[in-house]
């Protein structure tokens, strides 16, 4: 399963992974070894870990190449210095901050299982990512109140 997904840029989570194995173990001297009530849930982890090492793979998280300037901080400053001095001049007198966030209704795991040693990680999800809701939260920062949040289906 661990190489079949990962051939079908699909790449398995440690979670999705114990699922299947849990589902389709088909052997009763594994069951009772693993799955059997009074069984310690590490054990069943410790035999996957070892499984997903033997075969190459490790936990990774996605990745495609973004990294955080090293001198982000000086860069906000400024930013922050630029934003106050434009305020002044133009004598701003009502100030909203607002923030929004998505939430997916299909939860995709931040890790997945990629060979050892693989540079870039991602996936060809099968499922609807863009399925979910988008919530906007705004706070009049002048008087320190939240205005109602404003939630968009897609």
């Amino acid at each position: 399963e661990l190489w079949e997904r990962w051939n079908d840029n699909e790449p398995i989570s440690k979670v999705e992974l114990t699922e299947f194995v849990k589902n389709n173990h088909g052997n009763e001297l594994f069951a009772s070894t693993y799955l059997a009530p009074g069984c310690k849930e590490n054990t069943l982890r410790v035999w996957i870990n070892r499984k997903i090492k033997e075969a190459g793979f490790s936990a990774r998280k996605h990745s495609v190449s973004q990294t955080i300037p090293s001198d982000w901080f000086d860069m906000a400053v400024k930013g922050t210095e630029r934003v106050r001095e434009r305020f002044k001049e133009e004598q701003v007198d009502v100030v909203l901050g607002a923030d929004e966030t998505f939430c997916a209704f299909n939860h995709k795991s931040e890790t997945v299982l990629a060979p050892t040693g693989s540079k870039r990680v991602g996936s060809a999800s099968k499922t609807d990512d863009k399925l979910g809701c988008t919530i906007m939260v705004t706070m009049d920062m002048m008087s320190s109140r939240l205005t109602r949040p404003l939630v968009v289906f897609t």
